[in-house]
Order: C-alpha cells, then sequence, then structure tokens
C-alpha cells in the first residue's frame, strides 16, 4: 500500500515528518529550559504540560458523511499551526525572555500537530472499507515510527550547531513547504 496508494503514501509521509518535528522538539525542550533559563529538572519538567494539554484536548476523528476531502481542510489549519508553533518557540527560547512564550509556541506547535496527526488518520480510514483501513493505518504507523526514531539521532548536534533558534526555523521552513504541499496534493 506504500509503495502503489497515493491515499495513503501523502498522509503516511506527512504524518511521518511532523511526528519527526514532534521529537526533535521533545528533546530540545530539556536543553532550553535546563541551560538557557537555569531551571532545575523538576521545574522544567512542568514546560512540558503546554505539550500535554493541547494533545490531551483536541479531537477531529468523527466519522465523515462527505468522504475523505473533507477531512484535508482542517490539515492546513495544523499545517500553518505547526510552523508558527516552531518559530515562536525558536525564536523566543533562546532569547531569555519570560518563559511563558515559549511555552505559547510549544502549545501552538502541539494544536497544529495533533490537528494534522488525526485528519491524515482519518483521511486513511476513510479512503479505504474497513477491512483495508487497518491495513493503511498500519503502514501509516509503521512509516511514522521507523521515521520517528531517526531524527533524534542528530538533533543534538543540529541544536549545537544551528542553535535553537536555527534549529526550529530550519524545521519551521521544512514543515512549512511540507505541510502545506502534503494537504494541498491530496
Amino acid at each position: 500500500m506504500l509503495l502503489s496508494h497515493p491515499a495513503v503514501q501523502n498522509p503516511s509521509i506527512y504524518r511521518a515528518y511532523l511526528y519527526r518535528v514532534m521529537y526533535l522538539v521533545l528533546l530540545s525542550l530539556p536543553m532550553v529550559w535546563e541551560n538557557t533559563y537555569d531551571q532545575s529538572v523538576d521545574v522544567a519538567s512542568l514546560n512540558y504540560l503546554s505539550l500535554c494539554v493541547d494533545f490531551m484536548n483536541w479531537s477531529t476523528d468523527q466519522p465523515s458523511s462527505h468522504g475523505q476531502e473533507w477531512r484535508v481542510p482542517p490539515m492546513l489549519i495544523g499545517a500553518i499551526l505547526c510552523p508558527i508553533g516552531l518559530f515562536i518557540y525558536g525564536w523566543t527560547a533562546g532569547s531569555h525572555i519570560n518563559p511563558i512564550i515559549p511555552n505559547i509556541g510549544c502549545a501552538i506547535l502541539a494544536i497544529g500537530l495533533i490537528i494534522s496527526f488525526q485528519c491524515s488518520q482519518a483521511y486513511m480510514n476513510d479512503a479505504y472499507e474497513a477491512k483495508y483501513a487497518a491495513s493503511a493505518a498500519a503502514v501509516g504507523a509503521f512509516l511514522r515510527t521507523m521515521c520517528g526514531f531517526t531524527f533524534p539521532l542528530f538533533a543534538t548536534q543540529m541544536y549545537e550547531k544551528l542553535d535553537v533558534d536555527w534549529g526550529n526555523s530550519l524545521l519551521g521552513f521544512l514543515t512549512l513547504v511540507l505541510a502545506i504541499v502534503g494537504p494541498v496534493v491530496l
């Protein structure tokens, strides 16, 4: 399915890339809160709540009577929110300004990610009959997890060379291109 079905390929690649971005940001959080803001590990771990609250509150996985194409417009909303969150987080995290601002960037990123994740998964589920939807979901999950473990392998080097601001800007620009092209192609 991954090699021959565009309705699986595009959402799977889209989700896999966003999954990678999520892991990179998760790996940058300790560096930002413990090093830049000189917070203890206990206090720094509280900053994960900005991601957690947003991941738990969004649900767009309602049955669609109009078909899978109705899943694409919300994906565009997620595609816009993800780079905005990355830019806010990246450029404010290294500036020693109030820590709430990078947390707001993380929250915006999390909202965009969860909207994109859920809509692309729902798109694949709606595109196939019930007996094939599980296979499409499995293909997407396989690609997402295989890609999810590769980005963290170079996260430390990327943030050391580019710093948090330019590292997240690079991710933001790539996300802007890929996350908008993905839904538009669908």
